[in-house]
């Protein structure tokens, strides 16, 4: 099968799986659950083609990457939402009309679901984040008009998949064409050996960006109560605007929150993973999450992990807190309670471990998730 995936992807770390040089790729838009399915896809021995978008590229441009053909249109990096991402939209349609496949598949209900569905009206759409929420929580103009896209591709597609419960509840609601839920995969490198026997310290790693819906204001506040009990406690943040001299340090040396942090910033996807494996506890602290990426590939790795009680689809992605600690992250001292409650003991932590681990493996290996996929796929095709 031909299977023309149109979405944000690192097509460095796709020609990394692959064994071949990214020597001249563009930097791409990151997006680690249509990465994976690119990488997964081409291992189930289908054929791929990818639509993108690249914030350095100034014309189209079209590459060859092993048996992968990708093409990359620019990705604007001011006022794009002004004109509802016209140039953007306008690139995915002429490289789906391009390079045609025999199934296409779009991810995010915006610019690349919109523009593939142009050129081909059954394009599968996936749906990896809520933007009713994400509008409630970050009110400005540029949500506004993200929610509109929204509402368009969803009264648009004719097959829908959904990354969790949560947004398939949600989904259901307002589209108009077959809804199902399918869960992001996590590729098989992603993990671990296995779940780990102990703990090396008391280091802490948070992987998120800086402002309201991640909520890292109140995991600095929560990591300096915690440091009380643990004063060999470090925390370790890896993000936008979590660099050096960035948002959030000077929020942080501002309010006496900076002690014990190393605020890193921006990571590649697989220098996060060291981190991940070399952290004691992952703490999450998002507002709403639709799936919650970054957690799965942490329990993938075997590092037990601490979020939200009501963030939206974490509760399920954690087991309703059997693979991992659910707590209230709007509240600083009931973080820092789990954070040094999982951290003191030791039967608990190597629970959560092999929990979490056991999570990831049986729910969001590719091994499992990519025969779904080709189910919907034959579908379509059938129609």
């Amino acid at each position: 099968m031909r299977i023309g995936i149109a979405g944000p992807i690192d097509p460095r770390r796709v020609a990394a799986a692959l064994g071949v040089d990214d020597a001249g790729l563009p930097a791409g838009l990151g997006g680690s659950a249509a990465t994976s399915i690119v990488v997964a896809l081409l291992r189930a021995g289908h054929e791929v083609c990818v639509y993108s978008l690249s914030p350095d590229v100034d014309e189209d441009v079209h590459y060859e990457v092993g048996p992968v053909r990708m093409h990359f249109g620019t990705y604007r990096a001011q006022h794009r939402a002004r004109d509802f991402f016209k140039v953007e939209r306008a690139a995915i349609e002429r490289f789906v009309r391009l390079d045609p496949a025999d199934v296409v598949h779009a991810h995010w209900t915006y610019e690349f679901a919109l523009g593939a569905l142009a050129a081909r009206p059954g394009t599968i759409v996936s749906v990896h984040d809520w933007a009713p929420t994400i509008l409630r929580l970050n009110k400005n103009p540029y949500r506004l008009v993200r929610l509109l896209m929204n509402r368009r591709v969803l009264r648009a597609a004719k097959r829908v998949v959904c990354n969790s419960p949560y947004t398939f509840e949600k989904v259901k609601r307002v589209a108009t064409g077959k809804v199902c839920m399918i869960p992001n995969m996590l590729q098989a490198e992603q993990y671990a050996c296995g779940p780990r026997t102990s703990r090396a310290g008391y280091r802490m790693l948070a992987a998120a960006s800086w402002g309201r819906l991640k909520n890292g204001k109140t995991l600095l506040r929560a990591f300096r109560t915690a440091r009380q009990e643990l004063p060999r406690a470090e925390l370790l943040l890896c993000g936008d605007g979590f660099g050096p001299g960035q948002d959030a340090e000077t929020w942080a040396r501002a309010h006496g929150c900076h002690e014990g942090v190393s605020f890193i910033g921006h990571t590649s996807h697989s220098d996060l993973s060291r981190l991940m494996f070399r952290s004691d506890v992952f703490i999450h602290p998002s507002l709403e999450e639709s799936f919650g990426m970054v957690l799965a590939e942490a329990m993938a790795q075997g590092t037990p992990v601490i979020a939200g009680a009501s963030s939206g689809a974490v509760p399920w992605l954690l087991a309703d807190g059997a693979a991992g600690v659910l707590t209230d992250i709007r509240d600083p001292a009931a973080i820092a309670r789990a954070a040094v409650g999982l951290l003191s003991d030791a039967e608990a932590w190597r629970r959560y471990s092999e929990a979490g681990f056991a999570r990831a493996r049986d729910t969001f290996h590719e091994g499992v998730v990519v025969p779904e996929l080709e189910r919907v796929y034959r579908e379509m095709l059938d129609r």
